[in-house]
């Protein structure tokens, strides 16, 4: 239940009329509420506040309140839609989640809004008769007040906007993302022995089982990706209900009606309520979020470095950029343990296997689409062989040495066989060089290890 309350909280806080239609319910609050308490104040204490203007002053500074908030209402919302329209079309229209992350915009435009609409309801208010002093002179004031700051938060707004449109500043807010992702997902695991076991114990179980040819395949009624999957309450509910399941799916899939979701190993049937409640432990939509999918913000990491190489745009620094964010990512993924892939009951016995993301498919996610494009350019492939290198220098496994070494010869052939110029191979083979040894001597380490592991076997047999 939590992993829908956590999606539901990110839905709000990327929902761009929550803020805006809360702060428009404010004003409407105060609007009627600040009035009629006010009506019902002793005149000595009003004599206390320092606006003491005549009834038609309050009228003429509530209707110009309204048109200079209505009219900075327009600006906000019509510059708000161009630089949306504008990041859209320069970074991707999957950035667009970036920018409705900013509740600077939120907060901007509901602070006008809701400015403008207490604004109209105290003018409606305003008591009309020939006295010489404010009969609200608080309500007015507020009004004043909620303009002035509105104005002050519209700088904030337009220095935002300004930094936003810079592609650093982008780029930097996928790379926190990402980070916050592997943060959540990952476990931070730094004890190499610990790690290895708790691997071996995982494939170990794993090829014991698989329910695909002997169980019963589950459908989960929606189409689109899956946004997250309970896999707590999916392993309580399998022990409950005493069955095993075996998921085909991840979050970041696309999942149709027509497609199992999971095989259920059971002894008895499995009935349409069992299955409603086992879909309802889904969640599709119609764009993949990075709450349990790490790829996602690694793929706008890649569009963004994709769309600088194209050549209407031909920004190959930006594409550094983003290569630099990446290499430091995986980096940081490759020293993180593997994510749970198996859910046990108190009894020990697997309850759910469970397909998860891993550091070699995020690494080919990563690097790939920008090799394919960026090949021709030497500063893009240094770039590349200097994030290896930082990977490298990170990993402790084998598995995670093959995939960097697989990139690395893949990045050998396109220097020596595509770049005709030996001004251009001479700095990428310098750190092609160094990447190597990185290599070569994070294998020596462990071979050192194991050796070592072995002999204090051996002596403790002895």
């Amino acid at each position: 239940m939590s992993t829908w309350f956590t999606y539901l909280w990110d839905l709000l806080k990327t929902n761009f009329g929550l803020i805006p239609a809360l702060l428009l319910l404010l004003g409407i609050t105060l609007g009627f509420l600040f009035p009629a308490l006010e009506m019902q104040t002793d005149q000595p204490i009003k004599e206390w506040l320092p606006y003491t203007l005549s009834p038609d002053s309050d009228t003429l500074l509530m209707q110009s309140m309204i048109a200079i908030l209505s009219t900075v209402s327009g600006v906000v919302f019509s510059v708000s839609m161009l630089v949306i329209a504008q990041a859209s079309s320069q970074f991707g229209p999957r950035i667009i989640r970036i920018f409705a992350n900013r509740q600077i915009t939120q907060w901007t435009l509901g602070a006008f809004l809701g400015s403008t609409l207490y604004c109209l309801l105290v003018l409606w208010q305003i008591p009309i008769n020939e006295s010489t002093r404010s009969l609200t002179p608080g309500t007015v004031l507020l009004g004043l007040l909620a303009g002035l700051a509105s104005l002050l938060l519209l700088i904030r707004y337009i220095w935002a906007v300004a930094e936003m449109m810079q592609v650093q500043v982008v780029i930097r807010a996928v790379s926190h993302d990402l980070t916050s992702s592997i943060d959540r997902l990952f476990p931070k695991v730094r004890d190499e022995d610990i790690r290895r076991r708790a691997l071996e114990q995982k494939i170990e179980r794993a090829e014991q089982l698989d329910f695909k040819t002997s169980g019963q395949p589950v459908f989960v009624d929606s189409q689109g990706y899956i946004q997250a999957i309970a896999y707590r309450d999916l392993a309580n509910l399998a022990t409950d209900k005493n069955f095993c399941v075996q998921l085909t799916v991840r979050p970041g899939d696309f999942l149709t009606s027509t497609d199992p979701a999971l095989y259920v190993a059971s002894h008895e049937p499995i009935d349409d309520d069992l299955q409603k409640q086992i879909a309802g432990l889904f969640l599709t939509g119609k764009q993949r979020t990075p709450r349990q999918d790490v790829e996602c913000c690694i793929r706008e990491l890649v569009e963004v470095a994709v769309r600088a190489l194209s050549p209407g745009i031909n920004d190959p620094h930006t594409a550094m950029s983003c290569i630099d964010y990446l290499g430091a990512s995986m980096a940081e993924l490759a020293r993180r343990g593997e994510q749970q892939t198996q859910y046990l009951d108190d009894e020990g016995q697997i309850r759910l296997l469970a397909p998860r993301d891993s550091f070699n498919e995020a690494f080919t996610v990563a690097f790939n689409q920008i090799r394919l494009y960026g090949s021709s350019n030497p500063m893009v492939v240094i770039a590349m062989l200097k994030a290896l290198l930082r990977i490298a220098n990170a990993t402790d496994q084998p598995t995670q040495r093959n995939v960097i070494r697989r990139e690395l010869q893949t990045l050998h052939a396109i220097i020596t066989e595509t770049w005709k110029h030996g001004i251009d191979r001479e700095p990428a083979m310098e750190w092609h060089e160094r990447v190597e040894d990185a290599l070569e001597e994070k294998a020596e380490g462990e071979n050192e290890n194991s050796e070592e592991e072995n002999n204090d076997e051996d002596n403790d047999a002895a």
